[in-house]
């Protein structure tokens, strides 16, 4: 419990959450839909993402950031600088 003045720890883990969004994609790789996902970290935003996706193509973004390209690994390693 929280004291007056002071915030409760779930408050605090609240706060930290970031906004990513999951973009559905149709069959030719253009956006069809879109999903908010409030996530702690990219792990978690990717796992939730992966879930809602049930086998669908998508793309995960935080804000401007790519995150992660289901159709494409290649070009996601290749934005994350990996190589082959």
């Amino acid at each position: 419990m929280a004291h007056a003045g002071q915030q409760s720890p779930e408050a605090d883990t609240e706060r930290l959450r970031s906004r990513y969004t999951c973009f559905f994609l149709t069959y030719n790789g253009h956006w069809s839909n879109a999903h908010f996902i409030f996530a702690l970290d990219d792990v978690e935003a990717l796992s939730i993402a992966i879930i809602m996706a049930d086998d669908r193509k998508f793309e995960l973004w935080e804000g401007f950031r790519f995150i992660h390209c289901k159709r494409c690994f290649q070009a996601t390693a290749l934005r994350a600088g990996m190589a082959w």
